[in-house]
């Protein structure tokens, strides 16, 4: 279980990486629309300051096998959860579906795995 809960500790910390890359790259011009672009713009945003913040804590804690690293995973993987959900339910009519349902069903196995005994009785 500690190899897996290390493999997602990498996989969050590169989450943070890419969203960093995204958020400088859009910040010529499309971060303040997208501020502009009401509610689902501005979720959007929190979602990436959530991201950025709480992965970066989670992914090292996790690395460390630290019980905080768990529980601050669990609940970026909840927010994500909850985010795609809502997009799902919110999304335009021509939105691709695919891409929506597999970020929530690979959230959610995540989630799975994280929220598993296993998964509590590997980190300290």
């Amino acid at each position: 279980m500690k190899t897996v809960l290390r493999i997602i500790a990498v996989v969050v910390g590169l989450a943070v990486v890419v969203n960093a890359i995204f958020i400088v790259q859009s910040g010529h011009g499309g971060f303040g629309a997208l501020l502009r672009s009401g509610p689902l713009g501005l979720i959007s945003t929190a979602g990436w300051l959530i991201i950025m913040v709480a992965g970066a804590v989670g992914a090292i804690l996790l690395w460390r096998m630290r019980r905080i690293g768990l529980v601050v995973t669990v609940a970026l993987c909840r927010v994500a959860l909850v985010y795609y959900i809502v997009g799902f339910m919110f999304r335009a009519p021509q939105s691709p579906v695919t891409p929506i349902l597999a970020a929530a069903a690979l959230n959610g196995l995540v989630l799975a795995v994280l929220a598993s005994s296993a998964a509590r009785r590997g980190v300290s």
